[in-house]
């Protein structure tokens, strides 16, 4: 038997269809709209306050050097069969904590080659925003393009990736 649709029913499917798509992308929101979204598979954020908050571990530190390595991120990943992702791992020197717990010695902080943009200068000094994952793994930035800001001769913050503006008064 074959099914007929009218031009209503098929106006009706149309708007519907185009409703869903719009609700759908509006989710996923944008940078500086408000309520934060996403970049790519990261968190973004509407506020320096909000990108405060968020992170685990807030410091000031210089760039020492560098080294690309593969790094198990996950639990039970030789038991899924997946690979360890190749990471460049940043060593840095802390100057300041702003929040959470910096290591003794050298913080190390790791960023996945191939996605996103991002090269820390050996000899700069970058306020970074950090997820933590315990001991054994490096820390990342919370976004790339928003969770490293350059250190200026004069100490003003300037961001490496992105828009978003963080003052030293937004640190604590």
């Amino acid at each position: 038997m074959r099914t007929i649709w009218s031009r209503n029913t098929r106006g009706i499917a149309v708007v519907s269809v185009l409703a869903l798509a719009v609700t759908a992308c509006s989710a996923l929101g944008a940078e500086g709209t408000g309520g934060g979204g996403a970049t790519g598979d990261y968190p973004s954020y509407a506020s320096a306050e909000e990108l405060f908050a968020s992170a685990d571990l807030v410091v000031e530190a210089t760039v020492e050097g560098s080294r690309t390595e593969p790094i198990d991120v996950a639990e039970d990943a030789a038991e899924e069969g997946l690979a360890p992702i190749e990471y460049t791992v940043y060593s840095l020197t802390v100057s300041e904590v702003f929040s959470g717990a910096a290591p003794e010695g050298v913080l190390e902080v790791k960023h996945p080659v191939g996605q996103e943009d991002l090269e820390l200068r050996e000899g700069s000094a970058y306020v970074l925003f950090l997820q933590t994952y315990g001991d054994e793994v490096p820390p990342s930035l919370l976004n790339p393009d928003q969770g490293a800001h350059l250190v200026g001769d004069d100490g003003s913050l300037e961001p490496v990736g992105g828009s978003l503006e963080v003052d030293r008064d937004d640190l604590g």
